[in-house]
Parts: C-alpha cells; sequence; structure tokens
C-alpha cells in the first residue's frame, strides 16, 4: 500500500471514529444521563460522579479525567498499541456529550436532552427513551472499533488484563461493566438520586442496555 493510499485510509479512519464518538454521545447525553440508566466502563462512573456532584460536574469532563490515568497505564503497558486513536476517541466523546448537553461554555443553548420531545418521551415512555439510547450508543462504538478507533476505558483495562494474566478481553469487560451497573444502582438507591424509577429497575434496565449495545456493536463489526 503506498503513501498516498495510507493517508486516505487514515483521514477515512479518523473521520469515521468522529462521526462514531458523536453518535455514542447523543446515545448517553441526551438519553442514558436523564434516565440514569448507566452503560458500564468510564462513561457509567463518570455519570455517577456527576450524579453524586449534584450534577455540577459535566459527564463528559468526568470521562476524560478518568481516561487519563487509563491511558497513561495503557502506554506504559501495552506501547503505542493505545496510542493516538485511543486519545483522540474518547477526547471527542468527551467533548461532544458536553457538547450536546449544553455544558460547554458560549454553547449551553444546544442541551438537547430539554428539547420537549425528549422529556416527553422520559416522562411517557421511558422504555423507549432507554432503547434509543442503548441503539446510538451501540451503533457509535461500533462504528469506532470497525475503524480501529477505541473509547478507552474498559478497553484498556481488559488489554492489560489479558496480557498479564491471560484473560480474555470479553470476560474483562463484562465484568468491569457488572461491576459499573451494580455500583451505579447501589449509589443511586442509597443517594435518593432515582426521580421516577426505583434503582433496581434501572439497574435492571442498564443490564438490558448492555445486551443491546453489544449485540449491535457485533453487528456493525
Amino acid at each position: 500500500m503506498d503513501l498516498a493510499t495510507r493517508r486516505k485510509h487514515l483521514i477515512r479512519d479518523y473521520i469515521a471514529i468522529t462521526i462514531g464518538s458523536f453518535i455514542m454521545a447523543l446515545g448517553i447525553g441526551i438519553f442514558l444521563v436523564d434516565a440514569k440508566v448507566v452503560p458500564g466502563g468510564v462513561s457509567g462512573l463518570a455519570m455517577v460522579g456527576h450524579y453524586l456532584s449534584n450534577y455540577k460536574i459535566p459527564v463528559g469532563l468526568l470521562i476524560w479525567i478518568l481516561n487519563i490515568p487509563l491511558y497513561l497505564w495503557g502506554l506504559k503497558e501495552l506501547g503505542k498499541r493505545f496510542g493516538v486513536r485511543t486519545f483522540i476517541g474518547f477526547t471527542l466523546n468527551s467533548f461532544f456529550i458536553d457538547l450536546v448537553r449544553g455544558q460547554i461554555p458560549g454553547l449551553r443553548f444546544i442541551a438537547l436532552q430539554n428539547y420537549p420531545g425528549i422529556r416527553d418521551m422520559f416522562e411517557h415512555d421511558f422504555i423507549l427513551s432507554v432503547v434509543f439510547g442503548a441503539v446510538l450508543l451501540g451503533v457509535g462504538l461500533g462504528i469506532i472499533f470497525k475503524f480501529r478507533g477505541t473509547t478507552g476505558g474498559s478497553d484498556i483495562v481488559a488489554a492489560i488484563m489479558q496480557k498479564r494474566y491471560g484473560w480474555k478481553p470479553g470476560m474483562a469487560i463484562m465484568f468491569i461493566d457488572f461491576f459499573v451497573v451494580l455500583t451505579a444502582g447501589i449509589v443511586i438507591h442509597y443517594k435518593g438520586i432515582a426521580a421516577t424509577k426505583p434503582a433496581f429497575t434501572l439497574t435492571l434496565y442498564a443490564f438490558i442496555l448492555l445486551f443491546v449495545s453489544s449485540r449491535l456493536i457485533d453487528v456493525i463489526i
């Protein structure tokens, strides 16, 4: 493959990673954060931190902050395998989440989660809002993975666990996601964060979310 072709493929990959990050951000930022249905990995931990801060610390910013030490750990353990694409992936995703939620100074008017149609969906068709979030999350991640990108987080931990202890990546990610979802359910319950649904119900929705999004990722890849 000549240099020009490699450059074209590289540009194509980064455009696809950008699109995937935006689609994923729509699912998290518009539907899942306010529904309090927590996905696994760093996104889920960031949502928990967002709730515990009384919604003052933006989810995207927390995702970026939590990913930095994992990213540095990944570079140390795995070398350049989790290099530029990983940094771009989680940075774009973090930015787009705060963008669509109107949590970037000067762009607060966006706040797509507050649009009347979205609010009506939360109030009258909660399941549909969770399904939409799951579909957008799965499609976004699928596109990112298909074009050799990653959003960091549990992907890095899974790769390190595979290298150190021989864990299968799927098993490691499943364990991490289960732990994050369970932790989120406990926090939501004991902090009284849940508004319209019991914490147990939201936790079950979260497991459905993980199943739907993971299936979509596999289909797209």
